[in-house]
């Protein structure tokens, strides 16, 4: 108990939380801006009618399982790379943001795919109303490959914050959700010569946005020559047995716990969809609000596993593995 409370005083220092909090704000901003993007479609598109309202909250749950899903992949990603980056290991660091980026954009790309073929069939899970249907299929079809784009930023973000700088992802974030802002303003209501496309100039928008963000932060990084531009040679060796088995092992658990909770709030959605248009209009614009409630708290969490990923690979990483009647563990080094 002594030696507990000795490490507890010993990591709960001003630096620690220094460093928490320096690495958690900027990660808790950057999800506050991805959640601002769909408050800002329902916003532009409440001027519209509550069943542009209610397809958007529909199609939006569903991107969100998908995008959930995706940060349950890049928790692997995430883990390994503070690891490799807190040993100094800079060839190993770049494999793991390789795989990290292969694992969650083959993910992103059977979503995208889903998206496209059975748009009407996933919004059909939540409303009967044929009108909510036929906007919110046209959303996903165009969104669906937006997964892609989110996909590949958040694998190169994973990696800027095991090397303490998230600020850059953040920044590009930025950028995104501004350009968002205003191609929403100019597609949705038709300004500077573009036709009025309603709620399709919303998901163009949020399209287009996404891959201006996604092309600008790997130009900046691979630019600078920061130790995340990873090349073929690091996407070749990725998939070594050792490595992949470490990474799913981190990945696919959470990923599943995130499937299942994701999961239950769009069938929350779906069930107060049936009492109507209206009832999901509400909904819509409640659940933007409750991500920003949430922000900080996956600012920190996120941070903290930074912190203690770089502190395990400064000193080896350790595992347990359980054999009949006996806990076995092992430290080893990264390699």
């Amino acid at each position: 108990m002594n030696t507990y409370f000795s490490s507890l005083r010993t990591h709960c220092d001003a630096q620690f939380f220094g460093r928490l909090i320096g690495i958690g704000l900027p990660i808790a901003l950057q999800t506050m801006l991805f959640s601002s993007r769909s408050l800002v479609d329902i916003l532009m598109l409440g001027q519209l009618g509550e069943a542009d309202v209610a397809a958007i909250g529909v199609a939006g749950k569903a991107l969100f399982v998908a995008t959930i899903l995706i940060f349950g992949v890049t928790t692997g990603g995430a883990l390994l790379t503070a690891q490799y980056w807190g040993a100094g290991n800079l060839e190993g660091f770049r494999r793991k943001t390789a795989l990290t980026a292969i694992m969650t954009g083959s993910v992103a790309v059977c979503f995208a795919a889903i998206f496209m073929v059975l748009a009407e069939s996933v919004m059909g899970l939540a409303t009967n109303d044929a009108r909510v249907i036929e906007l919110g299929a046209e959303y996903l079809r165009i969104t669906g490959a937006a997964m892609v784009t989110i996909a590949l930023g958040s694998s190169l973000s994973v990696s800027l914050r095991a090397m303490n700088k998230p600020g850059i992802s953040t920044f590009f974030s930025f950028i995104g959700i501004s350009l968002n802002m205003f191609l929403n303003w100019v597609l949705i209501f038709g300004h500077l010569g573009f036709p009025a496309m309603g709620i399709a100039g919303a998901a163009w928008a949020t399209l287009i946005s996404g891959i201006v963000e996604v092309s600008l932060l790997y130009l900046f990084v691979y630019r600078n020559q920061m130790a995340a531009a990873f090349n073929f040679q690091h996407i070749r060796e990725a998939f070594e047995p050792v490595g992949m088995k470490r990474f799913l092992s981190l990945s696919l658990p959470t990923a599943a716990n995130h499937l299942i909770w994701s999961s239950g709030i769009f069938v929350y959605h779906a069930v107060l969809g049936q009492a109507g248009v209206e009832g999901l209009a509400a909904l819509s614009v409640i659940t933007p609000i409750e991500s920003f409630a949430l922000a900080l708290l996956i600012g920190l969490s996120n941070a903290a596993s930074v912190l203690m990923g770089n502190q395990l690979g400064a000193t080896g990483w350790m595992w347990f593995t359980r054999r009949p009647g006996a806990l076995r563990c092992s430290v080893s080094a990264v390699q």
